[in-house]
């Protein structure tokens, strides 16, 4: 779905597949999926709870968290 740019339905893929593996690569593939579809207080809840779960996965942070914080901060100018 992601390939199709089709990310809001590859956020119920990888939403599902989280669900029953909660790994930090899924997640981070979730988050940034919802970035992408602008759903992006879902990415922020999604980064934080692996920064909490997975803190040494680190790159959550950057990619997706930072992007969604900036992204809202846009909408509201």
């Amino acid at each position: 779905m992601e390939k199709e740019a089709s990310y809001a339905d590859a956020c119920e893929y990888y939403e599902s597949a989280y669900s029953f593996n909660k790994s930090p690569s899924l997640g981070y593939k979730l988050a940034f999926n919802h970035l992408k579809a602008k759903n992006y207080t879902a990415a922020i809840d999604i980064s934080e709870a692996i920064s909490k779960e997975f803190p040494q996965f680190s790159a959550i942070k950057t990619d997706v968290y930072q992007n969604a914080i900036s992204q809202i901060r846009e909408l509201r100018c």
